[in-house]
């Protein structure tokens, strides 16, 4: 179904809007409205695990709901998290759930010695500068370069009657289509906060070069940062990062298999003996 049909659909499913006994809803209030529907759609079918595992949990109805946006095998690098006996990796910019996920470890408790690589990203940060044309309507025309290019109204759905806005903070609107077009991050990237800006990040060897132009005005202002990173290098065993049940552990005695997943050894043999070499996440 067409945005266009969902249009049609929930003008007829409503008589009174129909029958023409109340003000019709604008475009943009029934885009807010099924944009919710969406939302709600995708949390519905997405059940958190009850046994203790974290994550969720879908059953084959609802995964053939959301099936198109289930993203598979998606590979993320867990880099060193220097002076906090972690690992971190960073999420794709679409990232919403996380359903389950495996890493690739490496058991350190036998005198093995870690090999470690370095690298560097580069931060780009494209700040949504506010039109500058003197009279309505705004935006009608902006061209977003920050890695990867994105053209308004050409990068809109087709069939779209977009023609600007009549004020300049209407451009909250185009943001999340532009972040979506163009695979941006919005304003954050892991501990990294750029208020009012498209954040890409590439490899620090391969530079490039963020443009924004609004009705035909440049109005480019960006500013980079390098991030260091640290990783772990080798081969590694395949294994679930979820924690299991503490019901599915069988341990001796009268005391309840529950203790061992709240005791502090066995939380820091799982610290202290891996190493994460490599992690593959699925949304």
């Amino acid at each position: 179904m067409t945005v266009r049909e969902m249009h049609i659909e929930l003008e007829q499913s409503l008589n009174q809007i129909a029958a023409h006994k109340t003000r019709k809803y604008l475009p943009e209030e029934k885009d807010w409205i099924l944009t919710k529907m969406q939302e709600r759609l995708i949390q519905a079918s997405l059940t958190p695990r009850t046994d203790g595992t974290g994550g969720f949990e879908i059953n084959q109805l609802y995964a053939d709901r959301i099936q198109p946006l289930i993203v598979s095998h998606k590979p993320l690098v867990p880099y060193i998290d220097e002076g906090k006996d972690r690992y971190k990796c960073f999420l794709p910019a679409d990232y919403q759930y996380l359903i389950s996920n495996w890493s690739y470890t490496k058991v350190l408790c036998e005198g093995v010695t870690p090999t470690i690589g370095s690298t560097s990203l580069t931060l780009y940060a494209l700040r949504q500068n506010l039109s500058g044309k003197p009279t309505v309507p705004y935006y009608t025309t902006m061209s977003v370069v920050n890695g990867t290019t994105v053209t308004i109204p050409d990068d809109l759905p087709f069939f779209n009657k977009y023609s600007g806005y009549n004020k300049k903070e209407d451009v909250s609107f185009l943001v999340p289509v532009v972040c979506q077009k163009g695979g941006y991050y919005w304003e954050r990237f892991g501990d990294i906060v750029k208020q009012g800006c498209y954040l890409s990040v590439v490899a620090t060897d391969t530079p490039i070069t963020p443009t924004l132009t609004i009705d035909g005005d440049d109005k480019t202002s960006v500013s980079s940062q390098v991030i260091p990173l640290t990783y772990h290098i080798g081969q590694g065993t395949l294994v679930s990062n979820r924690m299991m049940a503490s019901k599915k552990y069988h341990s001796p005695g009268p005391q309840p298999s529950s203790v061992l997943t709240i005791t502090p050894q066995f939380r820091s043999f799982l610290m202290g003996c891996y190493m994460f070499i490599g992690t593959v996440a699925l949304q």
